[in-house]
C-alpha cells in the first residue's frame, strides 16, 4: 500500500543544505577575518567536495591564506622534519 501516490521534492531539503553550507563558509571567512587561517580552513573543509562551494571565490581566498600561512611557517623553521610536513600539508590539499 503506497502512501501519497506522489512524488515527494527534495527541494526544501537541498535549499536548508545550501543554505547551512554558506553559512559554514560565512563562519571560515569570519574564522580568516579575524587572522586564524588554519581554523578557517579547518571550517571551510566541512563543505563536501562535490559542493559548488569550493569553487568560489571565498573558499579559494581561504584555502590560499591557509596556504601562505602554512609556507611562512615551513620558511621560518629551521627543523626540516617539520618544514617537510608543513609543505606535505599544502601539497594534499
Amino acid at each position: 500500500m503506497a502512501f501519497g501516490g506522489g512524488q515527494v521534492s527534495n527541494a526544501p531539503l537541498a535549499q536548508a543544505d545550501a543554505d547551512g553550507l554558506g553559512r559554514t563558509l560565512s563562519q571560515a571567512k569570519g574564522l580568516l577575518a579575524r587572522g586564524d587561517a588554519q581554523g578557517a580552513m579547518e571550517k571551510a573543509e566541512q563543505i563536501p567536495p562535490s559542493s559548488n562551494l569550493r569553487n568560489s571565490a571565498d573558499y579559494k581566498l581561504i584555502q590560499s591564506a591557509w596556504a601562505d600561512d602554512l609556507f611562512g611557517k615551513a620558511a621560518a623553521s629551521s627543523d626540516a622534519s617539520e618544514k617537510r610536513t608543513l609543505l606535505d600539508k599544502i601539497a594534499r590539499a
